[in-house]
């Protein structure tokens, strides 16, 4: 609604939306979450050298793609939290801005006050922005407009879950599947035997390391791919 969101931008924006925002370019976390390859090179380089110090070369390589994929994975989920925290609250707001437009509330005011938050959820504040320009065109309720707006937000919303909680089971799994081999070493290890060493210092067993992490690391990114739907 681009006519009435020109007129609403200055209108109202509270101080603590500034707060928040001052708050997020300040957060050692959220400004490592704009920078993702920089924190997975950081920590393969950081493992790689305690790997590389405590047993040797080989290790080193492994633990720098294992302390790299670690961290890119820490960082996905707390991206994934922060997003569906944001969409949550969005849904939130709209159902406040509802209900205070039936409380007699004035619609530029509203929108004004609810535009920090909505900021953070691009494609939901778009179709709030379109339910202002439906509103504004036609002369329907904005109340009865946002209330269609957010059903339809709350059922994507719960479709997203549900794809989300299936992408999580077939992770969970090909995990699983990746650490098995810690399992097999423990095994040699309960024999009497000493795999690392043979895996470590030994031009064999660091060939079947090398090869056993591309395996690892390759059957991970296929079932990822495998498992990415675009909502």
């Amino acid at each position: 609604m681009k006519r009435l969101f020109r007129v609403v931008r200055p209108v109202r924006v509270p101080v603590s939306a500034h707060d928040h925002r001052r708050s997020r370019r300040l957060s050692p976390g959220a400004a490592l979450e704009r920078r993702p390859w920089a924190v997975v090179a950081g920590a393969g380089i950081l493992a790689a050298g305690a790997g590389g110090i405590a047993v040797g070369p080989v290790a080193a390589v492994l633990a720098a793609v294992y302390g790299g994929g670690g961290a890119g994975v820490a960082l996905r989920s707390r991206r994934a939290a922060r997003s569906a925290g944001a969409v949550a609250a969005t849904l939130d707001t709209v159902a406040e801005m509802a209900a205070e437009l039936r409380a007699g509330a004035a619609p530029v005011a509203v929108v004004g006050a609810a535009d920090a938050v909505l900021a953070a959820t691009p494609a939901e504040r778009a179709s709030v922005l379109a339910a202002c320009e439906v509103s504004e065109q036609t002369g329907a309720p904005l109340a009865d407009v946002l209330d269609r707006v957010e059903a339809y937000l709350r059922q994507g919303d719960r479709l997203r879950r549900a794809v989300a909680a299936h992408r999580a089971g077939n992770r969970a799994t090909a995990l699983l599947l990746a650490v098995l081999p810690a399992g097999g070493i423990a095994v040699g290890y309960g024999i009497g035997a000493d795999p690392l060493r043979l895996l470590f210092h030994s031009a064999a067993g660091a060939a079947c390391a090398v090869a056993a992490c591309v395996l690892q690391v390759g059957g991970l990114l296929w079932t990822e791919r495998l498992s990415r739907v675009d909502l």
